[in-house]
């Protein structure tokens, strides 16, 4: 059975810049390269969000905060990444999460697809030299509609609060006990530089500036990808 897609993301307006890239960049760049069945967004209680005509906004009455801070299970971006798979399940669709800092480029959604053949969900992966391992990279993900209740149970299960293990660890934890159903895509580059604009599909997000060894941009993004590099990704016609 073929079945359509939801995209889904969180949002949080820090400022004003937040804002601009969504409305200027994200939405644009998320419809020019797939053909979701809609866009969910699930609103931390930011108390204006940009008009966006075929967007469906998902408003929390408050304002979770980031993992770091907070004793709770799940945090802004674990609700964001919950509510956009649970509203998909209910729409008999599958689930892509594509965060709000995140622009993919190509073929990246039939690529994705592909390479979830005979899995349950792909993710991004994503390297740490920092501290020398590989860990799940987050800001693109796939789960077919069959997989998302099996993977949400096992997310639930956890009951470590985010200040103490964050979504990566915990997704994570879920692959080493499905190894045959969550796999990695092996494009893109998440928070990683450089990155080439000539692949055939690849994402990016806001730099990872503790990763950063090979190319530095000048000015340090507050909400999304620097203007350095949509300066670039115009240039090349990707955005």
């Amino acid at each position: 059975m073929t079945r359509g897609y939801i995209i889904g993301t969180g949002y949080f307006k820090a400022n004003q810049k937040c804002e601009d890239f969504f409305s200027e960049h994200w939405v644009p760049n998320t419809l020019k390269y797939a053909s979701p069945e809609k866009i969910i967004v699930t609103n931390s209680a930011s108390p204006e969000i940009p008009t966006e005509p075929l967007v469906e906004w998902l408003n929390l009455s408050r304002n979770p905060g980031h993992w770091s801070p907070t004793p709770s299970r799940f945090a802004g971006w674990a609700f964001g990444f919950i509510q956009g798979a649970l509203y998909a399940y209910a729409g008999d669709c599958d689930y892509i999460y594509k965060e709000q800092d995140c622009l993919a480029f190509g073929n990246w959604v039939e690529e994705m697809q592909r390479q979830c053949e005979g899995k349950g969900m792909v993710t991004g992966e994503l390297w740490e030299p920092h501290v020398r391992w590989v860990t799940m990279e987050l800001s693109l993900i796939l789960v077919k509609w069959e997989f998302i209740m099996p993977f949400l149970a096992q997310l639930f299960s956890i009951e470590a609060t985010e200040d103490k293990v964050r979504p990566e660890k915990k997704f994570l934890d879920i692959r080493d006990k499905n190894p045959d159903s969550i796999g990695a895509v092996s494009f893109g580059y998440g928070g990683n530089r450089p990155f080439n604009c000539e692949d055939d599909c690849f994402y990016i997000q806001r730099p990872r500036w503790n990763y950063q060894t090979k190319q530095e941009i000048a000015s340090k993004p507050d909400s999304g990808v620097a203007s350095e590099e949509i300066a670039l990704l115009k240039e090349r016609g990707l955005l």
